[in-house]
């Protein structure tokens, strides 16, 4: 974004001069840079925090509803057929990503490849933090672990 404002720069001061250092106008403009880039990454990274990644990777996904849905509300920008079939086919692509990785995940026992029995928790094995003993030495130079 500071690439974009430099590169735009000379444009601004071309046709508005010097009221671009208007405090009212520097305001503004610092408001808007805020609330239009810090404020919605801040609030991500704090969902992301606390929603489990999947159900993250979903709301994302709904992006390209929320952006067709301010476009008509606020510009009056009506989409086309096709362009609906686009965004609802984006957002299926995301969830359906999200599920189809769920689904592979659950499949199997985390680190064995091994179907998961019912109820056994879908995070992966802790590693261990020990030093390793002089059995466990002696048994993984001999290659039977």
């Amino acid at each position: 974004m500071t690439v974009a404002a430099a590169l735009a720069l000379p444009w601004g001061v071309a046709t508005a001069g010097a009221a671009l250092l208007d405090p009212v106008t520097l305001g503004l403009g610092a408001t808007v840079a805020v609330l239009s880039s810090a404020l919605p990454y801040s609030l991500e990274l704090i969902a992301l925090r606390r929603l489990p990644t999947s159900t993250f990777a979903v709301l994302m996904s709904l992006g390209p509803v929320a952006a067709a849905l301010a476009g008509f509300v606020v510009l009056g920008q009506a989409l086309k057929a096709v362009q609906l079939l686009a965004v609802a086919l984006v957002v299926a692509a995301g969830a359906g990503a999200v599920r189809s990785r769920d689904g592979a995940r659950d499949a199997t026992a985390p680190g064995t490849g091994a179907p998961q029995t019912r109820g056994a928790s879908s995070r992966p094995p802790r590693i261990a933090t020990t030093q390793p003993t002089s059995t466990t030495l002696v048994a993984s130079s001999s290659g039977t672990e």
